[in-house]
């Protein structure tokens, strides 16, 4: 993406080899109408989900929302309502059954919660149910799908790290100190 006073210019998902000379433009953007980010990949490979954050020019103007299609960039689709302004970084389920996204994203780290969807936009589902003034941060599924890490306010008034099962039970809190404990991740199991 190249930036301009009015917003991005140009913002386009490209899939490139690892020796950089083929390029495969998947998704062209239109000028001016806003930026293609925080884009992963699904773990079988076939699909791609990312944030859209709309330009003022676009309709709507501003609007945040998670996106899904098919890693030839066929059969895009909005799988969060602009209303919910997620993302931070979506993150597939192992078994690619659902996406893990922050509401509120552009919100600052409060007013936010923290749902799964599945990548065709059905069964959008609420899994935390914290405070509007409560931090909640960046989160990602474990290797096996059976937790979820993520970072929300603790007992030092400071970010910490939880863990808690994909429906928003059994939450954990796996760290206690005054640093500011954010963007956790988990650590791929061995083959």
């Amino acid at each position: 993406p190249s930036a301009h006073a009015m917003g991005v210019r140009h913002s386009d998902i490209v899939i490139r080899d690892l020796s950089g000379r083929h390029m495969h433009i998947v998704l062209r953007g239109r000028p001016f109408a806003g930026d293609n980010v925080q884009i992963v990949v699904s773990p079988d490979g076939t699909r791609i989900a990312f944030q859209r954050h709309n330009s003022p020019l676009a309709e709507p103007a501003g609007g945040i929302a998670v996106f899904v299609m098919r890693i030839n960039g066929t059969h895009l689709r909005r799988i969060t309502p602009w209303s919910l302004r997620a993302g931070d970084h979506p993150d597939w389920s192992p078994d690619g059954r659902w996406i893990l996204v922050r509401s509120n994203e552009d919100g600052g780290f409060v007013n936010s919660q923290l749902y799964v969807v599945h990548p065709d936009g059905s069964g959008l589902r609420q899994i935390t149910h914290v405070s509007a003034d409560t931090m909640l941060l960046s989160a990602s599924f474990s290797p096996n799908g059976a937790r979820i890490v993520f970072s929300q306010t603790g007992d030092s008034g400071q970010p910490d790290i939880f863990t808690m099962r994909p429906d928003g039970s059994g939450q954990v809190n796996r760290t206690s100190n005054p640093a500011f404990d954010i963007a956790p991740d988990w650590q791929p199991l061995n083959d």
